[in-house]
């Protein structure tokens, strides 16, 4: 995003309050100039070439009072006594800054290394609705970075009875290298169960480097309103979870690479629910993929155990769609899950094995489970698996397509919940093995299963642009799958942003439906959707 501006103090502050704004276009340049009748505002987009000319206090509803917030800067020559955040004499830490804040302000912090600054605890930022505190890097420079040694945890804001809210992290660099136990690279927490939790929380386009053993690069319990999107997270085959939530709701992760992590991907657990992940790429994770659930210690849950409806759940109404999931050991679980949706992903299990170490898992393409907890004690139930393309080798003859692990109780195990719809698996290294058991007493009639497709070649091939695995057989692909819809708010579209065709196709790609493939029956490619209440005002 570009912008031409008329002066250095105020088109920064408009550029401020333009990011805060939630602009539902695609990306834009931004050209602010002078009339004589006032401040105007040029927004050009690139993608459809249209033209929108709007009267920034008018329209866009800048007030004066938002031209008036302050841009603080920090620097690494900068000095916290004898600084005054101005850009001519900036702070030397991002502590000092933070404490300065008010709602509406943006803190530039220039390029340069920073070494465990903040440190743990950091200073809660405090906005308001419409008028964000942001720490982000400064524009046009390079990110900075944030070192740390084993006690540091960047920032980190917990919460209390007054937690932070309205806050957003842009555009920075958190890198932890020494191999200590339990150091998060941001570590954003609510205080305890009974408090009121984070909320509007933004992490956009920041860069986590992690391999501090058995620790997450981020780490959310009890956030609300929350969106993690652009960002890279890659703990080189240490024993690190990318993301981690628990008890978070009502949020988005979009557009995130997680990479080489020995313990998981993406999670949320602990009673989370309403979130949505997609068009993520996870890479070479040992444990899973994408985790709807987890095992969650009773005192963790947001809302309480004894607080929540029935029945209990460790995750709820969670939707994973869009998504590229490479050579996990167990690419999508639900676990101890509710009224998830797994749906138009690509799941690539390669001969490079199914994580960096070596090791393999016998958890199978999808695990279905009960936490190991059991003050929880609903087992999974009423979850979507559907138009997923799971492309696989077989290494093992154990190795399922579906794992199922429940407790079976008084009131059955829900097997038969659980809605299985147009799901293509093959099997490269024999396609006769496309199919494999549910479970390991080879029982098939659990789940309801409809037009899942065996042995058939998705033909995936390696996007010279992009480096991914990409399908692009469209005669057994394009216009297979069922329609899902996504939760309010969000649009149902494929990896590469381009809405979905009608009917859809199976995986995520936008592939076109070739003229004389066998249709599906009408009847069969209806599902009602689940009932999501959408994101919380």
């Amino acid at each position: 995003m570009g912008i031409i501006s008329l002066s250095g103090g105020l088109s920064d502050r408009i550029y401020s309050r333009l990011q805060g704004m939630k602009l539902a276009l695609c990306p834009v340049d931004i050209l602010i100039f002078a009339e004589t009748e006032g401040w105007w505002i040029m927004i050009a987009s690139r993608n459809k070439g249209t033209f929108i000319l709007l009267a920034v206090l008018a329209l866009m509803m800048i007030t004066i009072t938002d031209l008036d917030a302050r841009i603080i800067h920090v620097a690494v020559n900068g000095d916290d006594i004898t600084g005054d955040g101005s850009e001519a004499n900036p702070y030397g830490g991002v502590q000092r800054a933070i404490s300065d804040t008010s709602p509406g302000d943006a803190i530039y912090v220039h390029e340069g290394e920073y070494l465990n600054e903040p440190s743990p605890g950091g200073y809660p930022m405090y906005g308001a609705p419409g008028q964000y505190v942001y720490l982000m890097g400064a524009p046009g420079e390079s990110k900075p970075v944030f070192s740390g040694s084993a006690t540091a945890s960047f920032v980190s804001m917990t919460g209390g009875e007054n937690p932070p809210h309205h806050f957003v992290l842009k555009d920075l660099i958190y890198r932890k290298a020494e191999p200590t136990v339990g150091s998060h690279c941001i570590n954003i927490y609510g205080a305890n169960q009974y408090s009121p939790n984070v909320h509007n929380v933004i992490v956009d386009g920041c860069e986590f480097y992690q391999q501090a053993r058995y620790s997450e690069m981020i780490k959310m319990a009890g956030v609300d309103s929350f969106v993690i999107k652009n960002c890279i997270m890659n703990a080189s085959n240490a024993s690190v979870i990318g993301m981690a939530g628990v008890g978070c709701h009502d949020g988005e992760v979009y557009n995130c690479r997680v990479d080489s992590c020995l313990q998981s991907g993406i999670q949320f657990k602990g009673g989370s629910s309403e979130i949505v992940i997609r068009n993520n790429v996870v890479n070479m994770a040992y444990f899973t993929g994408i985790n709807c659930g987890g095992d969650s210690d009773t005192e963790v849950f947001r809302p309480p155990l004894n607080e929540m409806e029935e029945p209990a759940y460790e995750a709820r109404g969670i939707h994973v769609y869009s998504n590229l999931i490479i050579d996990v050991a167990a690419p999508i679980a639900f676990d101890t899950a509710r009224n998830c949706k797994a749906y138009n992903n690509l799941i690539v299990v390669t001969d490079k094995t199914r994580s960096p170490s070596g090791l393999e898992s016998t958890y199978g393409l999808l695990w279905v489970r009960h936490s190991g907890h059991y003050d929880c004690p609903s087992p999974s139930r009423d979850n979507l698996l559907a138009n997923n393309i799971f492309y696989f080798r077989e290494k093992e003859p154990y190795y399922p397509n579906v794992f199922w692990q429940l407790s079976v109780g008084d009131e059955g195990d829900y097997s038969d919940t659980h809605e299985f719809y147009n799901n293509l698996w093959y099997c490269f290294e024999d396609s006769t093995k496309s199919w494999a058991s549910w479970n390991m007493d080879g029982q098939v009639d659990y789940p309801i299963v409809r037009n899942n497709v065996f042995s058939r070649d998705p033909m995936i091939q390696t996007d010279p642009d992009t480096g991914l695995p990409v399908a692009i057989n469209s005669v057994i692909l394009g216009g297979r799958g069922v329609p899902v819809s996504p939760p309010d708010g969000f649009e149902y579209r494929d990896f590469f942003g381009e809405e979905y065709s009608y009917p859809p196709p199976i995986g995520p790609f936008n592939l076109s439906y070739e003229p004389g493939a066998p249709p599906t029956s009408v009847n069969e490619k209806v599902i009602t959707p689940l009932n999501v209440s959408g994101k919380k005002e």
